[in-house]
């Protein structure tokens, strides 16, 4: 796991950066999903906001998923 969290881009310093980049990491090893998508839903879950997609991946990812 050290290897992926290494691996994640870094990007501006924001709240609960850590948290967010630790638990991508985690859906990267435990789920098969797409770096984007696990990316996407930690960054929705952290500021409280559903994404806005049809890709029914983010339904398992526990992320608010809204229809366009």
């Amino acid at each position: 796991m050290s290897e992926l969290y290494a691996s994640l881009p870094a990007t501006k310093p924001y709240p609960g950066k850590e948290q967010v980049r630790s638990e991508v990491a985690k859906k990267l090893a435990q789920q098969n999903v797409d770096f984007a998508d696990a990316l996407l839903a930690g960054l929705a879950r952290r500021f409280g906001e559903p994404l806005y997609s049809f890709d029914k991946d983010f339904d398992r990812l526990g992320t608010r998923r809204v229809e366009p």
